[in-house]
């Protein structure tokens, strides 16, 4: 029960960070195709 609630928390976090990244990376890109 333990291992499946940390699994489901790193999922989480890996999810959360990755959607971070995207976002990091399309304001760039839009910050790039405005100039």
């Amino acid at each position: 029960m333990l291992i499946a609630i940390v699994a489901f928390l790193v999922g989480l976090a890996i999810l959360v960070w990755s959607a971070n990244v995207f976002i990091d990376g399309a304001t760039d890109l839009a910050v790039k195709l405005m100039r």
